[in-house]
């Protein structure tokens, strides 16, 4: 594995448990039901997360480890892709003639 990808999988994770963390603090504060302490406490810690840069992660190539011109279904560029469809690899994908 190239050392982008490892760094990217980190901010993946990362990202997932401050996303689930952004959620539940969301619902409490458009809970009507709960009392108003709860909900301003919960405002205060969203905008302190919503300040902190969480996603850092972006499409790479898992072959080349390129940036640019990925297709997310397949996460990989644009010349694999072109490649690996010449040859018949991905599935349901055809070069066209």
């Amino acid at each position: 594995m190239f050392r982008r990808q490892v760094k990217d999988k980190i901010y993946r994770k990362h990202f997932l448990i401050i996303e689930q963390q952004r959620k539940f603090l969301k619902a409490i504060s458009t809970n009507h039901f709960l009392p108003k302490s709860y909900r301003e406490r919960a405002c205060a810690i969203l905008q302190k997360i919503a300040n902190v840069k969480t996603n850092r992660s972006e499409n790479r190539c898992l072959i080349t480890d390129r940036a640019r011109s990925v297709i997310r279904q397949f996460r990989l560029n644009r010349m694999q892709i072109r490649e690996k469809a010449g040859f018949g690899l991905l599935p349901g994908v055809r070069k066209s003639s």
